[in-house]
């Protein structure tokens, strides 16, 4: 009974700490480029004007990012200010974007919560870093309850780099990283059939999966 309340105790601990990180994420975001098509293919859902959905991507944008980053994403360079003035362009690049569907329904399912496309791709990446987290931590839980100062360096590694990037950015590496964590993890667990379901579905979220496999 101690051990269980002791691993509860330290699984919330952690939990704690890493939701404390998440406001982090919320508040200092990393804008990337990508972010345009994931924005457009979510309101392409309910919307098959294309005229009208890149009108209203980029207006969303606009209202949503200061003018300074507007003009990194959207005008930084040639290609980016072409398939801002041209709908036909832009569709030109969205079968690279179309197959990341579970991404992108992803996305719109907290679109339904009301939050604005930009936040509701920036919760995906905050729930799948909370995931994540809690996963790493359940693959090393034997170790922290025999020495609870493994906790620190544990949690530390949740600030490493790769970690740091994929969890700031709008794009769906963190989500990807969450199911290859995962994947892991069932392979340790030796639960074949569910690590091999689980990296096929990785490849509807990031399309690079497919070195994994």
């Amino acid at each position: 009974m101690k051990k269980n309340l002791k691993s509860i105790i330290l699984f919330v601990c952690f939990f704690v700490f890493i939701s404390i990180n998440s406001v982090f994420i919320f508040r200092n975001p990393w804008f990337d480029w990508d972010m345009v098509q994931y924005v457009w293919l979510v309101k392409n859902i309910e919307n098959k004007d294309i005229k009208e959905v890149h009108k209203e991507t980029y207006d969303e944008i606009k209202e949503y990012l200061d003018s300074g980053r507007n003009k990194i994403i959207l005008q930084a360079n040639k290609y980016r200010k072409e398939v801002h003035k041209s709908v036909e362009a832009f569709v030109d690049i969205m079968p690279f974007y179309n197959i990341k569907f579970i991404y992108t329904y992803s996305i719109y399912f907290f679109t339904k919560l009301w939050l604005w496309t930009i936040n509701a791709i920036l919760a995906v990446s905050i729930l799948s870093y909370l995931v994540f987290c809690s996963i790493l931590y359940f693959i090393f839980r034997k170790e922290i309850e025999e020495n609870p100062l493994f906790f620190f360096p544990l949690y530390l590694l949740t600030f490493s780099s790769p970690i740091l990037i994929a969890w700031r950015s709008t794009t769906p590496d963190m989500f990807g990283a969450m199911f290859m964590l995962l994947w892991t993890f069932l392979i340790i667990k030796r639960q074949r059939l569910a690590w091999i379901i689980i990296l096929i579905l990785s490849l509807w979220i990031c399309t690079y999966n497919i070195i994994f496999i």
